[in-house]
């Protein structure tokens, strides 16, 4: 899992055409547990893919984890998860190693998913969904979502699972979705 400051459509594989899933965390605390249940899952710590060093230095701060500055080009993977903590305010000042007044860091999850007809998600995998409590009212989106969790690796949905189903908060799951829904 990569910990970003920035997202680029260079980022995407060479022949992806699909979707691109951003999840807004509602704060560093929300980030910090989502970082905390994945890395579980996955076999390596979360990597810095933060280009800056003053940037890396506040995040470290706000997900009370070291994150060192790491410029490195980013290619993500179908399904791959990254955090993108993006920085909103003023130009940072040399050598910041707290937010200037009026900045702050928003958190997102990116995940990069199969684009699907939806007529195509309703008839594949209808059957199974409409035991799903809330199949009927249902988004195109969130039967995308349900149809690519089929096809995610043990390990992943059990973290994307912790991480939508929000186990321990009441059902209410982490983030909002602002993706094209």
């Amino acid at each position: 899992m990569k910990v970003m400051n920035a997202f680029s459509i260079n980022m995407l594989p060479d022949d992806f055409s699909g979707e691109i899933r951003f999840t807004r965390l509602a704060s560093a605390d929300e980030a910090q547990e989502w970082i905390g249940n994945c890395v579980g899952h996955d076999s390596d710590y979360p990597e810095s893919a933060i280009g800056h060093a003053d940037t890396a230095a506040i995040v470290s701060a706000l997900l009370d984890r070291e994150l060192p500055m790491n410029r490195v080009s980013v290619k993500l993977a179908l399904y791959e998860r990254a955090l993108l903590a993006q920085y909103v305010g003023p130009r940072l000042p040399e050598g910041s190693t707290t937010l200037p007044e009026g900045a702050r860091i928003d958190f997102y999850v990116i995940q990069l998913l199969l684009k699907r007809d939806d007529d195509k998600i309703r008839e594949e995998y209808g059957p199974s969904l409409k035991a799903l409590r809330g199949f009927q009212g249902m988004s195109p989106a969130e039967l995308r979502a349900l149809a690519d969790e089929r096809e995610k690796t043990s390990a992943e949905a059990a973290c994307e699972a912790r991480f939508t189903e929000g186990d321990d908060y009441g059902g209410s799951g982490f983030g909002r979705n602002i993706g094209n829904d």
